[in-house]
């Protein structure tokens, strides 16, 4: 790794621990966030979803094109995004996009719905243009994805670093914990409050009627792979372009509180 690249890294992870710390100071400094600490269940979930709600700007999803050039930047190169499933980079220029790149091949870079759009995100609407959950991959790694749940286990698929069985991924170890917080997001965020989906987090692969799993691996691979830099230098870029926050970024401990109950 070279002296500017670690350079940058740090100066990024500083600017992004201020932020957290001052954000924490926020969530202790009202009695309405203070009340996180003493909520359960339901009304933790409810609280979470109003806070991942605060200060959202939606996108088209014209607009998410280039928000991702900004979030998904790769480390030391502004030319190209970091893709998500493999780790390699892509040029910014070279993206699935008939009207921005009409020469797209199989080597393009596309976006990525964790959540995907058929298990409840649908095709229009705040959720479905959400950078909290939508990562720049490989195009030919989000098709093998698919629509399928996250868990352990399955076939190793050539260039996407992941597994993948019958109903479910395993990604690599380095983005499990990124992974978890930005589903564990979806699932406090778009809770049918604002007209919007309602989506849910299960125990198994789920229906595909707005469920997703697993949520008890997902919980043990954030506890596994916790936040470093380079998560919380994407967090503050997401929030310059949209508007609000992941909570379990900024309090990765609410994560156990909420789910740990429902996997033991």
């Amino acid at each position: 790794m070279s002296t500017t690249y670690k350079a940058l890294i740090t100066g990024g992870a500083a600017l992004a621990a201020l932020a957290v710390f001052l954000i924490l100071v926020f969530f202790g400094g009202s009695d309405g966030e203070r009340d996180l600490d003493n909520l359960r269940g339901e009304n933790l979930a409810a609280a979470l979803g109003a806070v991942a709600r605060e200060g959202q700007r939606p996108l088209s999803y014209d607009e998410v094109w280039g928000a991702l050039e900004v979030t998904d930047e790769a480390p030391g190169d502004a030319d190209r995004v970091l893709l998500f499933y493999s780790g390699d980079t892509a040029a910014k220029a070279n993206k699935v996009s008939d009207r921005l790149n009409p020469d797209h091949g199989p080597d393009s870079w596309n976006r990525e719905h964790l959540w995907p759009r058929g298990r409840g995100v649908g095709e229009d609407g705040p959720a479905a243009t959400d950078l909290h959950h939508i990562r720049a991959t490989d195009v030919g790694c989000n098709a093998e994805r698919g629509a399928l749940a996250f868990d352990r286990g399955g076939t190793p698929i050539d260039g996407c670093a992941f597994r993948r069985d019958g109903d479910s991924v395993e990604p690599r170890a380095g983005i499990k914990g990124d992974l978890a917080r930005m589903l564990f997001y979806m699932d406090v965020r778009y809770d049918g409050a604002d007209g919007g989906p309602d989506l849910r987090l299960v125990r198994g692969p789920g229906d595909g009627e707005g469920t997703l799993g697993d949520l008890c691996r997902l919980l043990a691979w954030h506890s596994a792979d916790p936040l470093e830099g380079s998560e919380l230098d994407r967090h503050e870029r997401i929030v310059a372009e949209q508007g609000n926050r992941n909570p379990f970024v900024d309090r990765p401990d609410l994560a156990a509180k909420l789910y740990g109950p429902r996997c033991r």
